[in-house]
């Protein structure tokens, strides 16, 4: 919910500049943005970033919230279960140029601490992992798009530990938090950073 949910913003100049960040601005806090320059390349740049945010909130908040809403009714009928919900490390601190997907992980967050206390006594644990860069498609295609200073070896030496981690490693996590051996853990927030929130 925004501040500004069932208004339009009209933006002028939206294209660069302090216009397109006020046009983002504004679709953050719940406008429909008219996005107006004289510049079309820019002002359709804008759209297509105001589009692509919109998207992540959808996939990774809504997504996160309604399956958590539905794997809890199986699981309040069989009276137990274990939910991780994937985060990110950019859900425990900021991720500068990104604020969608950093935005949209510290609420998985949210809703991952707000579920464990309501069904706490109800058998059912929730808790979530929060990856730092994971050698994936994903990370394949940041690099890719960070051109000439963007490398898996640049990614690497931002951990302390000197590499960066395998969806092995995060699997294992995930397993772990829904086994037995987590049986008294809800409502964390799982780093698995190579030591980054240890800083």
């Amino acid at each position: 919910m925004g501040a500004f949910d069932g208004k339009v913003a009209l933006v002028t100049g939206a294209g660069p500049g302090i216009g397109r960040a006020s046009a983002l601005a504004f679709a953050r806090q719940g406008a429909r943005v008219g996005v107006c320059d004289i510049n079309s390349p820019g002002g359709r740049e804008t759209v297509d970033l105001i589009e692509s945010a919109e998207k992540v909130l959808a996939v990774n908040v809504v997504g996160v919230w309604l399956c958590l809403k539905y794997e809890a009714r199986v699981m309040l009928r069989q009276g137990s279960g274990a939910i991780v919900n994937t985060a990110s490390l950019a859900g425990l601190i900021g991720f500068p140029n990104h604020v969608a997907y950093s935005t949209s992980k510290h609420a998985v967050i949210g809703i991952t601490r707000t579920a464990a206390l309501e069904y706490a006594q109800a058998g059912i644990r929730v808790n979530a992992v929060c990856p730092a860069f994971i050698h994936t498609p994903m990370v394949d295609s940041l690099i890719a798009a960070g051109g000439a200073a963007m490398s898996l070896e640049r990614l690497a030496h931002m951990q302390p530990m000197g590499r960066i981690g395998t969806v092995e490693e995060v699997a294992e996590a995930v397993v772990w938090l829904c086994s037995e051996s987590a049986a008294f853990i809800t409502g964390i927030a799982l780093p698995i950073d190579g030591g980054t929130t240890a800083r």
